[in-house]
């Protein structure tokens, strides 16, 4: 099954739970969908990722070495982040097999997903959505690696927001020894920080503009100054298409909008706003090096439950279930025209 019938199917789930459980407590609506991510991530068939066969091969084989057979191999080598392979290898010591090991990805996963709908978002059906239709869900399908840090980073949130230094960089200091990448999520603590309205319009404006008329050079000035493999993939013509990119522009623009024409104080979105506009510029930059759509995961989260709360702020009867629904329909194309 391709992973977006998979997305099909976990849709028209989170529609039945939520009919299901509409008149429970929003915690009934959280905890069925916990179950349906977990569940679906858990049944999937292996190819329905694309590097999903290879590290389950990568499990098995590992599993029959030596610890010191292992260590030559993973650590002596230059293999990418041998932390994750490290942990693998000692969870097939424990005697479990490869099947047990993805569960336990799956349920740190949507562990991580479930929590920060629960704790911030307006409309927890709608976040759910859009984070469906985003891809994260098919990403992790496949990225396993990635799918760990971007969990982890995730779980950060809350000593982000709360300004809990010790929870927070240990968190984004143990998803760098899954995936590197997720040390651009430490960039985060520097956000809390109030910029006008205007400002925020602005960079993205420039950002955008930026992205489409100097591609080549930037591409140079990545292939000069960026650190390792990140130099490397300047050098290739490899890059993302437009659909992502326009749907971010959406999201975003619609949530700037909706705090511009409301008049909104930002003192408590600061972060969160702070962070969507610049998963937008590592978004914009993966249509130059498609690399650049890894970083700009850690970072677009976000954006699942801050358009909750822009749409929070239409209060008639008449235009926030519109708005709701001209948001869920864009969703819901999404994930068809990405099976198409």
């Amino acid at each position: 099954m391709p992973n977006m019938n998979l997305s099909i199917l976990m849709f028209s789930l989170l529609i039945m739970v939520r009919i299901i459980t509409i008149k429970l407590p929003a915690r009934a609506f959280i905890y069925a969908s916990f179950i349906v991510f977990f569940l679906v991530s858990v049944f999937r068939p292996l190819e329905s990722g694309i590097d999903t066969a290879f590290y389950v091969a990568r499990y098995i084989e590992n599993a029959s070495l030596t610890h010191s057979q292992f260590l030559d191999v993973y650590f002596s080598s230059d293999t990418k982040d041998p932390f994750f392979y490290y942990l693998s290898y000692l969870f097939s010591l424990l005697g479990f097999n490869e099947q047990a090991w993805l569960a336990t990805i799956a349920f740190i996963f949507s562990l991580s997903v479930c929590l920060t709908v629960a704790r911030y978002s307006k409309f927890h059906f709608l976040s759910f959505c859009l984070f469906l239709a985003l891809g994260y869900v098919t990403f992790s399908f496949s990225g396993l690696r990635q799918t760990i840090a971007l969990s982890i980073t995730i779980l950060s949130i809350p000593f982000l927001v709360e300004r809990r230094a010790l929870g927070f960089w240990s968190l984004v200091l143990l998803a760098s020894l899954f995936h590197l990448s997720a040390i651009s999520f430490s960039f985060t603590w520097f956000l809390n920080r109030k910029i006008k309205l205007i400002y925020l319009i602005i960079i993205v404006i420039l950002v955008l503009s930026a992205t489409l008329l100097f591609e080549h050079q930037i591409r140079v000035l990545i292939s000069i100054f960026a650190p390792g493999h990140l130099s490397e993939y300047a050098e290739r013509d490899v890059a993302l298409n437009y659909t992502l990119l326009l749907i971010n522009v959406a999201m975003v623009t619609f949530v700037l909008v909706t705090y511009f024409i409301k008049s909104i104080n930002l003192s408590g979105e600061k972060l969160f706003l702070n962070i969507m506009i610049l998963g937008l510029t590592f978004q914009c930059l993966s249509l130059i090096i498609a690399e650049f759509f890894r970083l700009a995961l850690y970072f677009n989260v976000v954006t699942i439950n801050l358009i909750t709360w822009s749409l929070h702020y239409y209060e008639t009867r008449v235009s926030r279930p519109t708005i709701y629904i001209l948001i869920l329909f864009s969703a819901v194309m999404l994930v068809l025209k990405s099976t198409s």
